[in-house]
C-alpha cells in the first residue's frame, strides 16, 4: 500500500506531502532518522498487540473479548506514557523544522 501511495505521489504536479521531506533527502537528514525510527517502532508494537492476542486465544484459550481487553491495559500505559515527555522539558525550545507553519 506504501508503495502505491509513493508511486501515485510521485506523479501529480501538487502532492500531498513530498517524498524527498518523508525519506529525508536534501537538507533534513533528521527527519529520515525520525521516521526510520517511528517506521519501526510502530512496528515492533503492531506486533506486540497481533502476536500477543494470537498467543493469548491460541495458547491460553482465550476468548476473543478477553484477548482484547486484557491488552487495553498495555495500551492504556502506552498511552499515558507518551505525552509527559514533551511537557517534562519545558526549558528546551522546538527546532525550527518542528514548528508549525514551516512546510516549504
Amino acid at each position: 500500500m506504501k508503495l502505491c501511495m509513493a508511486d501515485h505521489e510521485l506523479q501529480p504536479a501538487f502532492p500531498v506531502e513530498r517524498l524527498g521531506r518523508i525519506l529525508g533527502t536534501g537538507r533534513v537528514r533528521t527527519v529520515a532518522a525520525g521516521n526510520a525510527i517511528m517506521v519501526l517502532t510502530g512496528a515492533a508494537l503492531l506486533g506486540l498487540f497481533y502476536f500477543r492476542s494470537l498467543y493469548e486465544q491460541v495458547i491460553l484459550h482465550y476468548r476473543a473479548i478477553t484477548a482484547g481487553l486484557s491488552q487495553l491495559p498495555l495500551a492504556l500505559a502506552l498511552i499515558a506514557t507518551a505525552a509527559p515527555p514533551p511537557r517534562s522539558s519545558p526549558g528546551t525550545v522546538p527546532r525550527r523544522s518542528s514548528a508549525p507553519g514551516r512546510n516549504r
